[in-house]
């Protein structure tokens, strides 16, 4: 997976220096722990996709800073890919939430059956909230994100899909392409994922997990 890039993304840059094997380990201790399971190929999917987010340690919120893994096993082997991403929403939305309940927070947990491929916006392909999921509501106005017991939980259907960023540059900067969904940065590593979802998955469902970055004990 190693590759030379400028990025300011440092969680990416420190998974990409490990092999798929190790990371892919670190995925099914994660899993054994909390009971998160880990999709193997079988008869009805010969492509059985795990796709996982990792948010960073990082506070920042107004660049990529965190990454989406989407990992699989084909003839008994781990394939792992990793791309840069936001999974929580950007310093533009936080402090202008389009909910007047605060923006949304994508707590970290295991999420059955989250996404069925769809339309963004009805714009492009995409993977669109299909079940409902738990979110923080932060509303304090401020570029900073608040996690917590203080924070207000939802449940709900709150359109958070996993989409790409700009089709036209890829930037660091955010902008206002996450309001709480997980968006990755590059529209072209985006592309290649849609279509290997349209292979995996077609009219089914995929499951998704966020972890924080600490579980992963880099």
């Amino acid at each position: 997976m190693k590759q030379t890039l400028l990025t300011r993304n440092e969680l990416y840059k420190n998974l990409i220096e490990l092999d798929e094997e190790t990371l892919v380990q670190k995925f099914i201790a994660i899993g054994k722990k909390y009971n998160y399971p880990i999709f193997k190929s079988n008869k009805k999917y010969p492509i059985n996709l795990n796709i996982w987010g990792i948010r960073s340690n990082s506070e920042h919120t107004d660049y990529f800073n965190d990454v989406i893994t989407v990992f699989y096993n084909t003839n008994n082997k781990w394939i792992c890919n990793i791309y840069e991403a936001t999974t929580d929403p950007s310093n533009k939305n936080l402090i202008n939430p389009v909910n007047n309940k605060g923006c949304a927070v994508l707590i970290p947990d295991y999420y059955p059956k989250l996404w069925k491929l769809g339309y963004h916006k009805g714009s492009y392909r995409a993977l669109v909230q299909a079940k409902p999921c738990n979110i923080y509501r932060d509303n304090n106005k401020d570029d900073i994100i608040n996690y917590g017991d203080e924070l207000k939980i939802d449940r709900g259907m709150f359109g958070i899909n996993l989409h790409r960023a700009s089709i036209k540059q890829t930037t660091d900067q955010i902008g206002l392409y996450s309001a709480g969904c997980q968006v990755i940065k590059n529209a072209n590593e985006f592309k290649d994922l849609m279509e290997l979802c349209e292979r995996a998955i077609g009219t089914g469902y995929q499951s998704y997990v966020l972890i924080n970055e600490d579980l992963l004990k880099l």
